[in-house]
């Protein structure tokens, strides 16, 4: 269904043979409904133009919306092709280009012009425009014709006026050359002769949207001559016929339509009414205003009059009262804080990450700024609370007013600018309680915090404390081995040093220092010291049966070879062999175990 935007058009037709037809339209609803028809024919007397001329004046075409034109003679052609979404004068350039592979004739022998509204189409692959183009004296023909009109808004041949007004049907034009059906294609309107004895108007166009009123009751002979007229009479009504007059056939100066520089002018004249009207009020308002500040000014004056005789009345003590009135009301305006007071408040009450760019103004007590912060998650409106930023700021005593106004990120920089505006005023009793009430809160939830956290690191310490000593408990049962432990099959298990604590155990002296208590440790009983400070050697008990000495071995008196050395101190080893004469002391006896043998 097409889309009609005007409320009227007036369309006229020519041919060869001097027959001229008029018809005007307007719009009903969603239709095109057929309100006048006009006919005659040109001869020797009278010109096709005259003829054309004696049609508007009858149909007083200065009232329609939309004026178009068209000769049914040969001479004209048109092509559609597929251009780029380019700018309007890169586009005609382009289609310029492009004319010269449909046509033999060069650009200065033609008038040419293009439609780009014939159908839809992805602005991706680009736009569907259909080129005409007019030999160039059959254009002055034209043009010379519809000259008498006065204004027209377009010439153009009926059937490049088909799309997107039958973008889907196959439509019936006679012309000159006999009766041609110009149905769709991918390329284009493709025109075929065809037979119109049986043809109507409903099929010649199609579409079910034109009100024919009385076209019906005229012999067929005579619809069909008026389709063509028909066709761009409803052409007209639409959008596109009004987007198509800026790039169709280049009309004359002269035959623009008036209709537009009236339209202009009212415009201007309306324009410059109402700026008038702007003025005029700006002015009242200006004097309304005026006279009101005159007469508070009296009325103030009288006032402090009053106060005057007043004060000459009442008793000196309340003078005092009197006077911080009287600057009260004075005072009109309120007292700004310095700007130092207020941006070392603003720099100290913003927290970190977050900073102050260069964008801070200052106007006579309104503050606007804007806040930086880095942000790394886009998702995350901000990394400081807005509602907290504000308390934050409110709790100077020179700032006031606070409001957030627009946030923005930045995904190159990863950072977000807020900017906010607030009031350089000195804060009211209450709302320096709040603020007061604001901090407490603040500093016994930081109290909370450091208590916890200091709560959490006392349990660590302590969980770290039993970890350690678990692990030195571990460490001594580990090093500590049983008085009964059983000999080796292949010798003498390793002496074992009475007297002496490991290291994690000592609490009575150093580690190399022997207990000389006698009552025993970890590692066995005590030894009384002997022989320089060393335990003795152990004595075989009797009834305890030694394996017997390897093969090749010395006598001891045990069944062992002595170590090297051969020395005599009792314990098996020579002095020679430790520097110093310092002997390692020897095993303790212990008569408790009872050695067995494998």
């Amino acid at each position: 269904m097409p889309h009609f935007a005007r409320n009227s058009c007036i369309a006229y037709t020519w041919n060869e043979d001097g027959d001229c037809r008029a018809v005007m339209a307007t719009r009903s609803g969603d239709k095109c409904k057929i309100v006048k028809l006009l006919n005659a024919k040109a001869d020797q007397d009278t010109s096709v133009a005259e003829v054309l001329a004696g049609f508007a004046k009858t149909l007083n075409a200065k009232d329609a919306a939309f004026t178009v034109a068209s000769s049914l003679g040969p001479g004209w052609d048109m092509a559609d092709v597929t251009m780029p979404n380019l700018p309007a004068e890169e586009l005609r350039n382009a289609i310029a280009f492009e004319l010269r592979k449909h046509t033999p004739l060069s650009l200065d022998k033609i008038r040419w012009g293009f439609r780009s509204t014939i159908a839809k189409q992805d602005k991706k692959q680009g736009s569907r425009t259909r080129i005409v183009y007019v030999k160039s004296d059959v254009f002055d023909k034209w043009t010379a014709n519809v000259s008498a009109l006065g204004q027209l808004d377009m010439v153009i041949p009926p059937a490049a006026a088909l799309d997107p007004l039958f973008e889907e049907d196959a439509v019936t034009i006679p012309d000159s050359e006999g009766v041609n059906a110009f149905a769709p294609s991918p390329d284009g309107r493709v025109a075929t002769l065809v037979s119109a004895d049986d043809l109507t108007l409903d099929k010649a166009l199609p579409g079910g949207f034109i009100k024919w009123n009385e076209l019906e009751s005229l012999p067929k002979e005579e619809q069909m001559a008026y389709i063509p007229a028909v066709v761009l009479a409803a052409y007209g009504l639409t959008s596109a016929a009004g987007h198509d007059t800026a790039t169709m056939l280049p009309l004359p100066p002269g035959l623009k339509p008036r209709r537009n520089v009236f339209m202009t002018l009212c415009a201007s004249i309306l324009l410059a009414i109402s700026l008038l009207a702007l003025v005029i009020y700006a002015v009242i308002s200006l004097q309304g205003r005026s006279s009101q500040i005159r007469a508070l000014e009296k009325e103030l004056k009288k006032v402090n009059a009053e106060l005057d005789a007043i004060q000459k009345q009442i008793k000196p003590e309340k003078k005092k009262a009197i006077v911080e009135l009287r600057k009260e009301m004075a005072d009109v305006t309120p007292n700004i804080p310095p700007l130092p007071f207020v941006l070392l408040d603003l720099s100290k009450s913003i927290p970190s990450p977050a900073w102050l760019s260069g964008n801070f103004t200052w106007d006579e007590g309104l503050v606007k700024f804007t806040l930086e912060e880095p942000v790394t998650d886009p998702t995350l409106t901000a990394t400081i609370d807005t509602q907290e930023l504000l308390d934050i700021i409110e709790d100077s005593p020179y700032i006031g007013d606070v409001r957030g106004l627009k946030s923005n990120y930045d995904a190159r920089n990863n950072k977000r600018t807020r900017d906010f505006d607030m009031n350089a005023r000195y804060d009211s009793p209450s709302e320096a309680e709040r603020a007061k009430q604001r901090n407490q809160q603040r500093a016994e939830a930081a109290r909370r915090k450091a208590a916890e956290e200091r709560k959490a690191k006392e349990e660590q310490m302590k969980e770290e404390a039993k970890q350690e000593g678990d692990t030195d408990d571990q460490t001594q049962e580990a090093d500590a081995m049983p008085n009964n432990a059983p000999r080796s099959m292949n010798g003498p298990s390793s002496p074992r040093r009475t007297g002496f604590r490991p290291r994690s155990s000592d609490r009575r002296g150093s580690f190399n220092r022997p207990r000389n208590d006698g009552e025993g440790d970890d590692f066995g009983p005590g030894q009384p010291p002997d022989n320089n400070g060393f335990p003795q050697p152990p004595q075989q008990p009797e009834g305890i049966n030694f394996p017997p000495a390897p093969p090749g071995a010395g006598e001891n008196g045990n069944g062992f070879a002595p170590p090297a050395g051969d020395g005599q101190n009792g314990n098996g080893f020579a002095p020679p062999n430790f520097p110093g004469g310092m002997m390692p002391p020897a095993p303790p006896t212990d008569n408790s175990r009872n050695v067995r043998t494998r």
